[in-house]
């Protein structure tokens, strides 16, 4: 039903379908991530369901295009589409306000299945119905077929370049959603010739009055009561089951069929209407490339203070005019470690991998005001949002770099040595592993003076969880010196906490710590004893992380699986 003339169509509508399927499914982490976070986990789940909806609407596609070949058929296809792909905002409203008694893997699964997979199995019908529109000519079988797939995947490398390199910076996952549900409403009104009959077009025009008029009201604030109640009763069940009514119904009446426009443009405009009275919306101030990014009000040391949010983890606390305050006790025993290494010197060099919310490196320039302070910061959004909300001074002496940490020190032209180098890269469960290897681990040494030291925090279990060794093991096989601290109350064996590992060509010098550390004893920075941490180190798997070889997701598993909301 594409003429030789015009197959150029049915390869548009493929290409079009693809890059919209890619769009959602890279966009699907970054809608997850203040839920769930950013983890392998989470990405093999999204991955999976994906696909498993396009499995299965490839399956239905061609029982359909069997059934039905035409192009109203690809219509109605593609207002489903629409509808379900709108949908997305409507369902992560509701499942992440749920709260269900689940582990994080379990939940993982049902947040990615109930949010993802119709908006996937609807897309998935669209190659085999435009196959069968296509094929006229059965001795071209092979080659029409062929170039079908090539333009869908080229569809799909366009859709991926095109939301990660620009479209997630630019509009925020919820405006590329709108963009993908009125994208394809627009191509289902266009290639089913539902603006060509009188019936259809007037549908679609009385709705569209309408809804011109609903949010004329809205606006004027004459219906928000009633707009509020319609939304909450009507949303969820409308974008569930209007796809199905419309491919079904249309399928079957062709009345049904010819009103399906105007019933499609009316569930997108309820679910536009929840977002003009403000429902559906992002939780995040700024959606980055790389983190949902929140600033929120809080207390530090018993003070008004603002927290940094970075996807679900709060990552750091600042009081805006004092930035001795510190939140984290791993930040105390860095601000300890940190006084015993600066005792007696004149100047100190100091590098962040890692800048969050700028807390102990504003720390450092305020105790140390002969220090140097550089931090390397992948997200120059989060350098930004530091700026201007957490109180970081234009006139500051602190250096940023907005790159990744090791490509940065890889191609850094400056050989500057350090005094201390400071890892807080570790976002809560979500390690990058190309920053924990031996390899990395050989680039830091020759970034550090002959006796200056590497400090990094990891939260694991003492007992119990495999990340902390391996990644011990890692530093031993560069620096001759490692240790495991935290507060003295965190070194009981079977409780998750957040641990600091210093490594150092020289051995730690325990009395200039006790010396900088605090009175108070559970207060205190105390060091693993060398005993309990070689039997510590020798326990289980004794694995070593290597570029080759660096499960960082599955040595935090059993982390993953006993954490609940």
């Amino acid at each position: 039903m594409f003429a030789n003339g015009r197959i150029w169509i049915a390869y548009l509508i493929v290409f079009l379908s693809s890059a919209c399927t890619l769009v959602i499914e890279l966009i699907a982490g970054r809608i997850m991530a203040p839920y769930l976070g950013v983890s392998l986990y989470t990405w093999t789940s999204i991955i999976g369901i994906v696909l498993a909806g396009m499995s299965v609407g490839n399956y239905l596609g061609g029982r359909v295009a069997d059934r039905a070949p035409s192009r109203r058929t690809l219509g109605l296809i593609f207002l489903a589409a629409g509808i379900a792909s709108l949908g997305i905002l409507v369902v992560t409203d509701l499942v992440v306000a749920a709260r269900l008694p689940l582990s994080i893997l379990p939940r993982i699964v049902f947040y990615t299945t109930a949010i993802f997979f119709l908006p996937s199995l609807v897309l998935g019908m669209v190659s085999p119905v435009v196959v069968k529109l296509v094929l006229a000519d059965l001795g071209r079988t092979g080659s029409t077929v062929g170039t079908i797939y090539a333009v869908s995947t080229v569809g799909s490398i366009v859709g991926t370049f095109l939301t990660g390199f620009w479209l997630i910076s630019w509009l925020g996952t919820r405006m590329i959603v709108w963009g993908v549900g009125g994208s394809l409403l627009l191509i289902g009104l266009a290639v089913g010739d539902f603006l060509r009959p009188r019936r259809g077009l007037g549908i679609v025009a009385l709705t569209g009055l309408g809804v011109a008029a609903a949010f004329l009201l809205e606006v004027r604030g004459a219906l928000s009561g009633i707009t509020w109640r319609a939304v909450e009763l009507f949303a969820l069940p409308a974008v569930l089951l209007g796809p199905a009514l419309i491919l079904a119904g249309g399928l079957r009446w062709r009345r049904i069929a010819t009103g399906s426009g105007g019933v499609a443009i009316a569930i997108a405009a309820l679910v536009g209407l929840g977002w003009s009275i403000g429902h559906y919306r992002a939780p995040c101030r700024i959606e980055s490339d790389y983190f949902c990014i929140q600033i929120l009000e809080a207390t530090a040391g018993g003070r008004g203070a603002r927290s940094l949010m970075l996807d679900r983890l709060v990552h750091s606390y600042v009081v805006l005019d004092d930035p001795t305050v510190l939140g984290y006790g791993y930040e105390r025993a860095y601000a300890e470690l940190t006084a015993m290494h600066a005792a007696g010197r004149t100047g100190l060099d100091t590098l962040f991998i890692g800048g969050g919310g700028y807390t102990f490196p504003r720390y450092v320039e305020a105790a140390f005001p002969h220090a140097s302070v550089d931090v390397i910061e992948i997200d120059p959004a989060v350098t930004r949002a530091t700026y201007e909300h957490l109180g970081l001074s234009r006139g500051t002496r602190i250096r940023s770099f907005n790159h990744d940490a090791r490509a940065f020190l890889l191609e850094w032209a400056d050989q500057k040595q350090y005094d201390i180098i400071y890892g807080d890269a570790f976002n809560d469960l979500s390690i990058p592993y190309h920053l924990t290897t031996v390899e990395f681990n050989r680039m830091l040494v020759t970034r550090l003076k002959p006796d200056g030291i590497y400090l990094a925090n990891v939260i694991d279990k003492l007992e119990g969880g495999e990340f902390l060794k391996a990644y011990a093991n890692a530093l031993r096989r560069v620096f001759p010196h490692v240790h495991i601290l935290a507060r003295s109350d965190d070194l009981l064996p079977f409780d998750r906490n957040t641990y600091v590992i210093l490594a150092g060509r020289h051995p730690l010098d325990r009395a200039r710590l006790a010396a900088a550390t605090s009175a108070e004893p559970s207060l205190r920075t105390v060091v693993l004893p060398e005993a309990r941490l070689a039997a510590y180190l020798a326990s289980g798997r004794a694995l070593t992380l290597t570029d080759d070889f660096a499960p960082v997701d599955q040595l935090l598993a059993n982390l993953f699986v006993e954490r609940g909301n």
